[in-house]
């Protein structure tokens, strides 16, 4: 798994949770992008991310299109540009405490995996959850929770991740 930050942040600390967070999920490459934060330019940044899509990639996951963090909505629309060239493409689902809902999230595709390696991974973002408190944490998993009842509420043993679809071929 190839994990792009599509910025660098100036406070060294960040960047070093960012590391840590992706050893947790076990990320084979991690790549920052050399961009500032709050400062993204979606054209530059969707022929950045071209470079970085060979034919070996067989899903792109990035930011809903609903988002208020300007690089976040930054991101995602740049990374649709790319959905040409993969099979799969899926936008996840945010909880953010800073965020305020657009539109609706309309959940597509459920992913069922491991929720303690995620919980452990954002905990390695010290500095975030200092910023916003461990309920941002516990908020992750009781909306991985929640998808999964939605799902499948005969099986509610489980956590789930939800998406929305741009791209689903297998």
């Amino acid at each position: 798994m190839r994990l792009i930050i599509c910025t660098t942040p100036a406070d060294r600390n960040r960047i070093d949770e960012a590391i840590a967070g992706a050893k947790e999920m076990k990320v084979d490459a991690l790549i920052f992008l050399p961009y500032e934060e709050n400062n993204l330019n979606t054209n530059i940044l969707a022929q950045d991310l071209n470079k970085h899509i060979g034919p070996d990639t067989d899903i792109i996951f990035t930011h809903n299109q609903h988002q208020t963090h300007q690089d976040h909505r930054a991101v995602s629309s740049a990374a649709l540009t790319l959905a040409r060239k993969v099979p799969n493409f899926l936008m996840w689902e945010t909880v953010a405490p800073s965020e305020i809902a657009l539109t609706t999230f309309n959940p597509q595709f459920f992913i069922f995996g491991d929720i303690d390696t995620k919980i452990k991974a954002l905990k390695k973002h010290k500095s975030q959850v200092k910023k916003y408190s461990s309920a941002w944490v516990d908020a992750v998993k009781g909306l991985a929770k929640l998808r999964s009842v939605q799902f499948d509420m005969y099986n509610s043993n489980r956590y789930a991740e939800a998406f929305e679809v741009v791209k689903l071929r297998g």
